[in-house]
């Protein structure tokens, strides 16, 4: 029973996009733009995901991830899944500036409960909206 169990998990976690690559050539792309900048954007949504990410147990951990590129007036926000070993992409969120706006262009895994989750980020941005869309 133990063996099937595992391979269950394997099988499963094997379906994610391990790589922003992978992500972005299955998710749908999602772009708007926002009047704040990209650096309290950048602030704002590492906040909010810190908030709304699990942190994890034991073998599998959730981590939000982020660098800000001063020079390109850019930042990127990247939700990773540590399962054993396995290394999924869950959720990628590019920014960019655009005069004293933002494009913020976000993928999300095309399943579970990520499937719509660049729908929950836009809402986020745009309202201020604070529930996490679990």
């Amino acid at each position: 029973m133990r063996f099937l169990i595992l391979f269950i998990c394997i099988l499963l976690t094997s379906c994610m996009p391990s790589t922003v690559v992978e992500l972005k050539s299955e998710a749908t792309e999602k772009t708007f733009i926002t009047e704040n900048s990209y650096q309290a954007v950048y602030r704002d949504l590492k906040n909010y995901l810190n908030m709304c990410i699990p942190g994890g147990f034991l073998a599998a951990v959730f981590r939000v991830e982020g660098n800000i590129y001063n020079e390109l007036r850019e930042a990127e926000l990247t939700v990773r899944h540590n399962n054993m070993g396995d290394k999924s992409v869950m959720v990628h969120i590019e920014l960019k500036a655009i005069n004293d706006k933002t494009q913020v262009t976000s993928y999300s895994a095309p399943i579970g409960i990520w499937k719509n989750y660049s729908d929950t980020i836009e809402n986020h941005v745009k309202t201020g909206n604070t529930e996490c869309g679990f």
